[in-house]
């Protein structure tokens, strides 16, 4: 899942817990029961999905390890038998032909392992009537048979893998959009029916917000005109926290800052361009989400 996708779900899983709470609170509408059942099953079905989709490959790619080992050792079992044999008749045609090491024969690629292994099937069935005395017989011939077979199939299992996680990305896009559409409506009934309750109602935002934090970034800072809404280039955004000055950033052309690290804490952020009053706000900065901060300047003396 993407980072948006895992805090969303997140923020899902409180927002239900906090229904649960306060649900004789909640029930005042009818409407409330039915938005609350399809938010919980939507939320269960987005938790299904996003658990298959970090398990769909591993799961192919498991199997198919499995699998190819399985066929290794029937290929060296085989392998043993008719080398056996080989060197006791002196057929160092044959045994050249189907001599193999396991740990080569598992390193070789799909296509090249197959025919490896194939190679010895075939080479054995030419030989099976005198091989008999040497362990061979129609239940380990069929054994190699139907594990090659088998590993046939599942060779192209992480392509199929793969096509059966886009699938299950596209149902869990969907499924967000859906929960999203249900939260916006339980919004609604919530801040009518907790409109007497600010505390509660409070609570309730508080949950209710997605606590994203970019990986890349620590903060977005973005100065604007006031006026036309354009982007400052050039603004001098200075940081100082307990009145000392911890950096200063310069705005580029569409009027942005990005910061990748800032440490936690309340800082006072000053911004300065030349033609516009200064000013002066508080930012809280934690480690839970990224800091957004919007400066809208106006002109006039700094």
């Amino acid at each position: 899942m993407k980072n948006r996708q895992i805090h969303f779900i997140a923020m899902c899983r409180r927002v239900s817990e906090l229904m649960k709470k306060y649900t004789d609170l909640l029930q005042k509408f009818p409407v409330f029961s039915s938005l609350q059942n399809s938010f919980d099953s939507n939320f269960c079905e987005m938790q299904r999905l996003g658990e298959l989709q970090a398990t769909v490959i591993k799961g192919y790619r498991i199997q198919k390890a499995n699998m190819k080992l399985k066929l290794a050792q029937n290929t060296m079992y085989m392998s043993s038998c008719a080398g056996a044999y080989a060197l006791i008749a002196r057929d160092f045609v044959l045994l050249h032909k189907i001599h193999r090491a396991e740990t080569h024969l598992l390193k070789l690629s799909d296509v090249n392992f197959m025919s490896s292994c194939e190679i010895v099937y075939h080479s054995v069935l030419q030989y099976r009537e005198v091989l008999e005395a040497y362990g061979v017989n129609e239940v380990s011939l069929s054994q190699l048979k139907t594990a090659m077979d088998d590993y046939k199939i599942v060779m192209d299992a992480p392509k199929e893998a793969i096509i059966a996680r886009k699938q299950i990305t596209w149902e869990l896009a969907e499924c967000i959009i859906v929960q999203r559409d249900i939260l916006y409506k339980l919004d609604s009934l919530v801040v009518i029916t907790l409109s007497e309750k600010p505390a509660i109602l409070a609570e309730y935002w508080d949950n209710r917000k997605v606590l994203y934090r970019s990986r890349a970034l620590a903060l977005r800072c973005r100065v604007t005109d006031g006026d036309t809404g354009k982007g400052l280039e050039a603004a001098v955004i200075t940081f100082s926290l307990n009145d000392l000055i911890v950096l200063k950033k310069r705005t580029y052309k569409a009027g942005g800052v990005y910061l990748k690290s800032l440490n936690e804490g309340t800082y006072t952020v000053t911004v300065a361009r030349l033609g516009y009053i200064t000013q002066t706000l508080t930012v809280n900065n934690n480690a839970k989400e990224l800091t957004r901060v919007e400066v809208a300047m106006v002109k006039g003396t700094p």
